[in-house]
C-alpha cells in the first residue's frame, strides 16, 4: 500500500533533466566456497548496498541537489543491488556526470527522485478477492431465493 500512497503522491510531478554528481556503493568481498566461487561482490543483505547517489537539476532558473533515488522499473531483472551483475548494472546507471531524468513535486521543487514509485496493485487485488466473494456466496443465495414460492 505504500507504493500505491507514493505513486499517486507522485503521479503529477513534473520532469527536468539533472546531472549525477556522485555516485557509490558499498560492496565488500564474500567466499562462497560451496557455490564454485571463491569470492562473490556482495552488497549485504540488510539493504544498505542500496546506490548513494547525488544528483543536480534545475527548476525555473534555481539548481537544486537531491539524494532520493527510488526504485528502477529494471532493477529485479538484473538481480537486485545484492548480485555481481545488479551491482555493475547500478553502477552504470549512476554513472557520474550522466545526464538523468529527475522527477520533481512542482509545488515543492526541492522534493524530487529518479524513479517514481509504482502502484504496487494491491488495491486491485484486494477488489478482485472481494468481488470474488460477493459473488461466490451472493450467486447460490440468490438462486436459492429466486426458487422459493
Amino acid at each position: 500500500m505504500k507504493g500505491s500512497v507514493a505513486a499517486r503522491k507522485q503521479s503529477g510531478w513534473a520532469t527536468t533533466q539533472g546531472r549525477i554528481r556522485t555516485s557509490s556503493i558499498k560492496t565488500s568481498d564474500v567466499n562462497v566456497p560451496f557455490l564454485g566461487a571463491t569470492k562473490v561482490r556482495s552488497t549485504g543483505s540488510s539493504g544498505t548496498g542500496a546506490p548513494k547517489v547525488t544528483y543536480e537539476y534545475d527548476v525555473r532558473g534555481r539548481t537544486y541537489t537531491g539524494t532520493k533515488v527510488g526504485m528502477p522499473p529494471q532493477r529485479r531483472r538484473w538481480g537486485g543491488h545484492n548480485s555481481s551483475r545488479g551491482i555493475d548494472w547500478t553502477l552504470a546507471l549512476y554513472e557520474e556526470g550522466a545526464s538523468i531524468p529527475v522527477h520533481y513535486d512542482p509545488a515543492n521543487p526541492s522534493d524530487a527522485i529518479l524513479h517514481k514509485a509504482e502502484g504496487s496493485g494491491c488495491a486491485m487485488i484486494m477488489l478482485f478477492i472481494v468481488g470474488s466473494i460477493f459473488i461466490s456466496i451472493g450467486l447460490p443465495a440468490w438462486t436459492v431465493i429466486r426458487s422459493l414460492p
